[in-house]
């Protein structure tokens, strides 16, 4: 958020999609807990992970404000997502 402050101006689906986010992360990491197998595991939300950068990171190109913002909330979330894994390991 702090990048966002700092570069953008912020707005409502700025703030929106945090909320998507956060729910995301806490998904990830109720499968991270509840797991036997954690490599497998991993290799899951890897897969997850990719899809939904593909998904949300096209929102990044739009010309809407809307979509621009959730696009750009949620690719870094993502990106930030995968970093603290690949840091996990």
């Amino acid at each position: 958020m702090a990048f966002l402050v700092t570069f953008f101006e912020v707005n409502f689906m700025h703030i929106f999609s945090l909320i998507i986010l956060i729910a995301i992360g806490i998904d990830y990491g109720i499968y991270m807990s509840r797991t036997d197998k954690p490599s497998s595991t991993m290799l899951a939300i890897k897969y997850s992970l990719l899809s939904t950068f593909a998904a949300f990171g096209v929102l990044v190109f739009s010309s809407i404000t809307a979509l621009n913002s959730i696009g750009l909330v949620i690719t870094l979330g993502i990106a930030t997502i995968f970093i603290l894994i690949k840091v996990m390991k």
